[in-house]
C-alpha cells in the first residue's frame, strides 16, 4: 500500500518526537537526574571567631563552617556537586582533597577547591546506598580586600553560600575594621596574617593561615628628672628607647622617619 506524502510526513514527525522524548529522559553521565547532585542544602557556623553563633572577626581571623546535604537516589558514581562561598570570604588551608562523609564517617564523595568553589565527585558508595546525608567542614576568613578596610561592616543575613542546585543559605557575620597601627594612643598593636606552608592533614600539604599579633607600648609618664616632670611627646624623642628583637626572617618597615628607630 502506498502512503501519501502527508501520511509519510506525519509518520516522520511522530518518530522524531518519540526519539527526542527518549533522549530527554536519559540522565547526563556527569550529573544526577535532577541536574544538580544534591538536595536539602544546609550551612552553619561551627567554631572559631564566633559571637552568638555569628562570625565576628578582624582581617586574618577565621571560623569554620559545616555544610550538609542529601544525596538523591538518582545520583551515580562520578556525578558531581558544588558549593560556592560568598564573595566576602575565602578558604583557609585547602588540602589536595576534602572528604564528604555520612553520619557513620564513611566517605561518600571527595572534593577539590578552585578559588571559592568546591566540586565534590561521588564515589562507588552511592551505587550501594541511597538517600543519605553527607557533610564536610571548612575554615574560612575574610577576603583579602578586607586587609586594609578601616570601618566595621555588618553582614547579617548577607553571607550567601550557594550549592549546585542554586539553593542559597545566608549566614551572619560582622567585620571588625581595626587595622594595624592607625589609632593614636600610648602604643600600637595589630595583626599580621601569613601562610604556613609546612602544614599537612594527611591528605596533602596546604597553606594554613596563621596570625601574628604584635604590640608596642610606651608609658605615658616619664620618670621625673630633678626639678622637672615631663609627659611623653615627640618634642623629646630621646627621652625613651624601645628595643625589640625581631625573629629571623622578619623586618620592620616604617614610613615615619624619626618617629621609630
Amino acid at each position: 500500500m502506498r502512503l501519501s506524502l502527508k501520511a509519510k510526513t506525519l509518520s516522520l514527525v511522530a518518530t522524531l518526537m518519540m526519539a527526542l522524548s527518549t533522549l530527554a529522559w536519559l540522565p547526563s553521565p556527569a550529573a544526577s537526574a535532577d541536574g544538580c547532585g544534591g538536595s536539602g542544602f544546609e550551612a552553619f557556623w561551627e567554631s572559631g571567631s564566633l559571637e552568638g553563633g555569628n562570625f565576628v572577626a578582624r582581617a586574618g581571623q577565621s571560623a569554620t563552617f559545616k555544610a550538609k546535604w542529601g544525596v538523591p537516589a538518582t545520583v551515580k558514581p562520578n556525578d558531581t556537586y558544588t558549593i560556592t562561598l560568598p564573595d566576602e570570604l575565602r578558604t583557609v588551608g585547602t588540602p589536595d582533597y576534602i572528604e564528604a562523609k555520612d553520619d557513620t564517617g564513611e566517605v561518600v564523595a571527595t572534593g577539590k577547591w578552585s578559588d571559592k568553589t568546591i566540586t565534590f565527585t561521588y564515589g562507588k558508595y552511592v551505587a550501594e546506598k541511597e538517600n543519605v546525608r553527607v557533610s564536610f567542614h571548612q575554615e574560612v576568613t575574610w577576603d583579602d580586600r578586607f586587609n586594609t578596610k578601616n570601618d566595621d561592616e555588618d553582614f547579617t543575613g548577607r553571607l550567601g553560600f550557594t550549592d549546585a542546585c542554586n539553593s542559597v543559605k545566608y549566614l551572619n557575620g560582622k567585620f571588625l575594621g581595626t587595622p594595624s597601627g592607625t589609632k593614636p594612643a600610648a602604643g600600637k598593636s595589630g595583626y599580621l596574617p601569613y601562610q604556613d606552608v609546612e602544614s599537612s592533614d594527611g591528605l596533602g600539604g596546604y597553606d594554613r593561615l596563621k596570625l601574628v599579633e604584635w604590640s608596642i607600648y610606651a608609658t605615658g609618664y616619664l620618670e621625673p628628672m630633678p626639678g622637672d616632670s615631663r609627659w611623653l611627646s615627640w618634642s623629646h624623642p630621646d627621652y625613651f628607647v624601645i628595643e625589640d628583637k625581631i625573629p629571623a626572617g622578619q623586618k620592620i618597615i616604617c614610613a615615619d622617619a624619626g618617629h621609630l628607630t
